[in-house]
């Protein structure tokens, strides 16, 4: 049921710009979430020091707050597939390059700055420590360059899925910057999502959720993943539908934040015994987390305690 159809323009209006405020609300416990994920201290010296088997608790621990803010990227894919469709009635070709536009200074330039950066940081290392740096710009070709900026170095998952597939994540330079370079894919394949969407409406996602879960596409092309493409048109969705999406999500919190909570407990189960079966449940956790923690995130908002 869309937004406009039940509400009056001052009602609307209000709906709107709260729905504004949450998102902007959300912006800065997601990239705290997005710190914590890349922060290695339990994981790295604290864990090593102490190691004392498979069940150790700094290795659960470990695994316990990295899975658990591993909700922040998607829900940053969702809320941007959301942010770049709002208001697109129709398709028009305008309105898309100057979304276009605004993208390069917001998110283009400071990926390639940061990425710029790593890069002058680790050949600094390389030639410190008395390295090859030809091959690490790929003897300084352009194409070797260049691929420092998109696709530097690749790492396979700990886990398989029931497939046996274990899939490999690719990173520019500046690792976690791997999220924005993903999401720029994404904007230029708007076209071909707004597509999608319109002629399939749900369905599309419906077909995506069972491959994201089940791990059954791995990444072949660097920057383009299901992972990725399934929460971007999530949000795509829930703008050209016009669904309000806090509304939903405030619906289902009991629901979502339930099964959030158990999915991860479980998770962290499979994972030290090293099941087949954690892959499966950290999809699920992360399709599930997504809704739980925009709903936290309007609740504490709501309330005054987020802002």
């Amino acid at each position: 049921m869309s937004e406009t159809s039940t509400t009056s323009p001052t009602t609307q209006l209000e709906v709107t710009r709260e729905r504004s405020q949450i998102i902007n609300a959300l912006r800065f416990p997601m990239a705290a979430g997005v710190v914590f994920i890349h922060n290695n201290i339990i994981r790295g010296g604290v864990q090593t020091a102490v190691d004392s088997g498979d069940w150790n608790t700094l290795g659960v621990l470990a695994t316990v707050i990295t899975t658990f803010f591993g909700m922040a990227v998607p829900t940053f894919f969702f809320l941007s597939g959301f942010l770049f469709f709002n208001k697109l009635e129709t398709w028009n070709w305008e309105s898309y390059f100057t979304k276009l536009r605004r993208r390069v200074r917001s998110l283009l330039i400071p990926y390639m700055i940061w990425n710029i950066i790593s890069i002058f940081g680790e050949a600094q290392n390389i030639y410190r420590l008395g390295g090859n740096l030809s091959d690490y710009f790929g003897g300084f070709t352009p194409s070797g360059i260049l691929r420092l900026f998109w696709c530097s170095g690749t790492y396979a998952s700990t886990n398989t899925n029931y497939l046996g597939i274990n899939h490999l994540t690719d990173y520019p330079a500046d690792i976690p910057l791997w999220f924005m370079r993903d999401l720029i894919v994404m904007i230029l394949l708007a076209p071909i999502i707004y597509w999608l969407i319109r002629k399939t409406r749900w369905l599309w996602l419906a077909l995506l959720l069972p491959v994201y879960v089940l791990g059954l596409c791995p990444t072949i092309i660097p920057g383009f993943s299901v992972n990725t493409l399934f929460f971007f048109a999530a949000g795509a969705y829930y703008a050209l539908s016009k669904r309000n999406f806090i509304n939903d999500f405030s619906v289902s919190k009991g629901l979502t934040i339930t099964l959030s909570a158990l999915l991860l407990i479980c998770f962290v189960i499979t994972k030290q015994a090293d099941w087949p079966t954690a892959t499966v449940l950290s999809h699920l956790y992360t399709v599930f987390s997504v809704p739980a923690t925009v709903a936290i995130g309007i609740v504490l908002f709501r309330k005054q305690l987020l802002k």
